[in-house]
């Protein structure tokens, strides 16, 4: 979902600055490291192949966290995913809920 949020609101030739601070959730990504600067469709391969909690970070930074999540939540409500409630761009906290029909 965040993938989605951040194609619809973020111009795709955009860059950022990963920061150390940027890469404290759980896991690492291979090659993703601090003090680089990486495109935003270059972050998009480790969040949707590998998962990564460290990229679905790093891409937060771009609407800032907390509108990244209510970004997520408003499309889940537009998709009429009734069931489905973001509290972090990664997915990783306990937080988020979803069913297997939304």
């Amino acid at each position: 979902m965040e993938t989605v949020v951040v194609v619809e609101q973020v111009d795709l030739r955009n860059s950022i600055l990963v920061r150390p601070y940027m890469l404290e959730e759980y896991g690492q990504t291979q090659g993703l490291v601090a003090d680089q600067r990486f495109r935003i469709v270059e972050l998009f391969y480790p969040l949707l192949i590998e998962s990564s909690n460290d990229a679905a970070k790093v891409l937060s930074y771009f609407l800032g966290s907390i509108r990244t999540i209510e970004l997520m939540n408003t499309k889940a409500e537009s998709l009429l995913m009734k069931d489905t409630v973001f509290t972090d761009a990664s997915g990783f906290d306990p937080g988020n809920l979803s069913t297997a029909q939304d």
